[in-house]
């Protein structure tokens, strides 16, 4: 099925509600603009990033159960590692209920 950028935008799924929160940057004076492609994630984003030539590129880190990818997904560390332009990797928050077993003490660590 082919998918438009209006569809998505008013799914609810987490993609569209995510996408929606533009709304909010915007009401903080941010331009955006939702594209959506189709391929390999990491070749559409570095399509996009030498095509719009970007000074910043902001990315968001995805928390799970592995250490490695707890530090910085493998996504956010990719564009770290490939990307000529100044990255800026945003941690997600941890959903209430969820822990990361095995790093209580980096949790009792890193919190407050």
């Amino acid at each position: 099925m082919e998918e438009t950028t209006a569809r998505v935008l008013s799914s609810n799924s987490e993609l569209g509600k995510n996408l929606r929160s533009e709304k909010t940057l915007e009401s903080l004076g941010v331009t955006t603009e939702v594209r959506l492609r189709r391929g390999s994630v990491l070749e559409e984003i570095f399509r996009e990033i030498r095509e719009g030539k970007y000074e910043l590129v902001v990315t968001g880190s995805a928390l799970s159960h592995g250490l490695r990818t707890y530090v910085l997904g493998d996504i956010s560390r990719e564009i770290v590692n490939r990307t000529t332009c100044a990255v800026l990797v945003v941690r997600g928050q941890k959903r209430q209920g969820q822990g990361f077993p095995g790093l209580g003490w980096w949790e009792r660590l890193t919190s407050g």
